[in-house]
């Protein structure tokens, strides 16, 4: 009787080959879903000098199941253009919101997900050459 079939060693060799070519594309497939990400979501910091431009206060805030309301003054030197707003536990949500040097405003901003806290963490953001700015320095709100 003659068996037909490849020896192990070519087996061996051909299942350790598409497993390279496998993990190749998948690393190459989320390399540029990461990159895409970061520049989507900003993972850009300020400049020093954007840093020190920024300041702004909440004066007033309040919650009602998921909406959130509040009022931003710009204290700063320059407009800014976006916010993370970061309710305790919960993941990030950017929201445009543009408020010139010294103007206040004042929105109410739907939050999805669970029931919000009263701890919500607002990071300030620019928008420059279509990417985001983001900086290290937030403000904590109890509403």
């Amino acid at each position: 009787m003659h068996k037909r079939g490849i020896s192990p060693l070519v087996a061996t060799v051909l299942l350790v080959g598409f497993t390279i070519a496998i993990a190749v594309l998948v690393f190459l497939f989320l390399r540029g879903q990461v990159q895409d990400l970061t520049a989507k979501f900003g993972q850009n910091e300020f400049t020093a000098e954007e840093e020190s431009s920024i300041a702004f206060t909440i004066p007033s805030c309040s919650i009602s199941q998921n909406q959130l309301t509040m009022k931003i003054n710009n204290e700063g030197n320059i407009m800014l253009d976006c916010f993370w707003i970061v309710p305790k536990g919960q993941e990030a949500t950017y929201y445009t919101w543009n408020i010139n040097k010294g103007q206040q405003d004042e929105r109410t901003l739907a939050i999805s997900g669970e029931p919000l806290e009263n701890k919500i963490d607002i990071y300030p953001c620019l928008i420059r050459d279509g990417k985001i700015k983001t900086g290290k320095n937030f403000v904590t709100v109890t509403c």
